[in-house]
């Protein structure tokens, strides 16, 4: 959920989806939550990770109320940008990333 939002993201900052992450999740409490998170690359060294979480209801998921142009926004604060020298140092920055 979200995917679309997160890939709209990186590619209005000029980067390319490389990779994508499904994290497990939390049931309890009548609640389920899950965490994503999506790689994107602009150049050989320049790099960003969008990572969020959300439930599946309005009181565990600081989304489901929002319009489209408020998710963009928040997926847009979402964004961590940052230079390495490779793929492999990105890919290492984003398995850090997965899960809670």
């Amino acid at each position: 959920m979200y995917r679309n939002i997160a890939e709209d993201v990186l590619e209005k900052h000029g980067y390319k989806q490389v990779d994508y992450a499904e994290d497990g999740g939390y049931q309890g409490w009548g609640c389920s939550t899950k965490s994503r998170n999506m790689l994107g690359q602009k150049s050989p060294t320049e790099y960003a990770i969008i990572s969020w979480s959300y439930g599946s209801c309005s009181g565990c998921c600081q989304y489901a109320d929002m319009n489209d142009v408020e998710l963009e926004e928040a997926f847009d604060g979402l964004l961590d940008e940052f230079q390495v020298s490779t793929i492999e140092e990105a890919k290492l920055k984003f398995g850090a990333t997965k899960g809670w």
